[in-house]
């Protein structure tokens, strides 16, 4: 039934276009998985940091969504943010920007920047996932992000 359910739905779409060219972008995200993949396996300089937003975080992210309720979170029933988020999320994977590891080093102090931004990460995290369940996975990745950037800028 679920299997005639689906075929029913693409079909539809097929014919109305509806639906098919945003779910099409979504082809995206394993291109540019394989590429950065690829890209990390041969790249000397992604010991310590991540050049790009590394593919689990993204799989993860969109593992996620199926699991928000829908009704407390109605933002990822909009074909529109889906549609932005299948062509950002791949291209976050293989810009050149430094996004920090979770990797705490033995020669750096507790209390430097980027351990301040993991500590920070971690802490809000596990205070999201308390309140909001699966619904905070998508918000730690873009919490993630957030703080990488303020991590590079400051």
């Amino acid at each position: 039934m679920f299997y005639l359910n689906n075929d029913v739905i693409f079909r539809h779409s097929m014919q109305n276009n509806s639906f098919f060219f945003p779910a099409s972008l979504a082809l995206l995200i394993p291109i540019f998985s394989a590429y950065r993949l690829a890209n990390f396996n041969i790249d000397s300089r992604q010991t310590d940091s991540f050049i790009g937003l590394p593919t689990p975080a993204l799989a993860i992210f969109i593992a996620a969504i199926p699991h928000i309720d829908f009704n407390r979170f109605p933002m990822f029933t909009d074909m529109q943010l889906l549609t932005v988020l299948a062509v950002i999320m791949p291209i976050l994977l293989v810009v050149e920007m430094p996004l920090f590891s979770l990797k705490f080093s033995k020669n750096e102090s507790i209390y430097s920047r980027v351990n301040i931004f993991r500590i920070s990460l971690i802490l809000a995290a596990v205070v999201l996932f308390l309140l909001f369940e699966f619904a905070a996975i998508p918000f730690i990745v873009i919490l993630y992000l957030i703080l990488s950037l303020l991590n590079n800028i400051l």
